[in-house]
C-alpha cells in the first residue's frame, strides 16, 4: 500500500493567469502546433510548450465566450449527475450503509475536499472541465489529521512542473535514480512513480513537492 499523503501546503504562488495576452503575442510560437494529448511522458509536452498551451487556452477562454460554453456543455453531458459508488455485495444492509456513508462524505465539502470548497460532484465537474479545456486534470488523494476521512485536493495543471535536474532520458539513468519530464517523475525503467507539484514560485529543490503516483489521480 502507498503511504498516506498529507495535504500539499502551498506557499505564495503566482497564478498562471486567465487572460495572459502575452501567451498569444510574444512567445514566438504562434505558428507551431502543440499536441494537447501526450503519447509518452518524454515527448510532446515540455514545461515550455505545455505552459504556452495553458496560457493560450486561458487567453482564448477569457476572450471568446464560446469556449467557456463548450466546456460547460461537455461537463453537463459527460458528468451529468456524477459518479455515485454503489456497492453490490450480497449483504444488502452493508451495501445500504456504505452507500449512505459515501453520499454523506461526498456531500460535505469540509470533509471530502482538502480545500473545503467543493463537494465530490462539483469536483467531478471541475476535473472534466480541466480535461476538456487543458487536456488533463489532477487530484491528490490526501489524508489530514483535522478530518477523520480521506480527502481529495484538486491540483491546477499549471502547478505540476519541475525545474531543476529535469529532462534526462530514463534509459540513461543509473538504477535507483529518477528524472522529471514536465513534472512527471520517472524511474530508470521509464515508469511513472510520482508527480512534482510546485508549491513556491520558481520550483526546483524545495519549491516542489513530490506526490506518489499511487496517491495522484491524473485524468487525461
Amino acid at each position: 500500500m502507498a503511504k498516506k499523503q498529507k495535504p500539499i501546503q502551498r506557499k505564495r504562488l503566482q497564478s498562471i493567469g486567465n487572460t495572459y495576452m502575452e501567451g498569444a503575442q510574444i512567445n514566438g510560437q504562434r505558428s507551431q502546433v502543440f499536441l494537447a494529448y501526450p503519447l509518452t511522458a518524454e515527448k510532446e509536452f515540455s514545461f515550455y510548450n505545455r505552459r504556452t498551451l495553458l496560457k493560450k487556452k486561458r487567453y482564448v477562454e477569457s476572450s471568446l465566450s464560446i469556449l467557456g460554453g463548450l466546456i460547460r456543455k461537455d461537463v453537463k453531458y459527460v458528468v451529468g449527475r456524477g459518479i455515485i459508488p454503489m456497492p453490490c455485495t450480497l449483504d444488502d444492509a452493508w451495501n445500504d450503509q456504505t452507500t449512505n456513508d459515501c453520499i454523506e462524505w461526498a456531500s460535505n465539502p469540509i470533509v471530502c475536499d482538502a480545500m473545503g470548497l467543493q463537494d465530490f460532484w462539483e469536483m467531478q465537474d471541475w476535473m472534466e472541465a480541466s480535461d476538456f479545456g487543458e487536456a488533463e486534470g489532477f487530484a491528490a488523494m490526501v489524508n489530514s489529521a483535522q478530518v477523520n476521512a480521506p480527502q481529495l485536493q484538486l491540483i491546477d495543471p499549471g502547478e505540476v512542473e519541475y525545474f531543476a535536474s529535469s529532462g534526462t532520458p530514463s534509459a540513461l539513468l543509473p538504477t535507483g535514480d529518477f528524472s522529471y519530464f514536465d513534472g512527471v517523475k520517472l524511474n530508470s525503467a521509464g515508469r511513472v512513480v510520482g508527480y512534482a507539484v510546485r508549491v513556491t514560485d520558481g520550483g526546483g529543490p524545495g519549491g516542489s513537492q513530490d506526490v506518489d503516483a499511487a496517491n495522484m489521480i491524473h485524468y487525461c
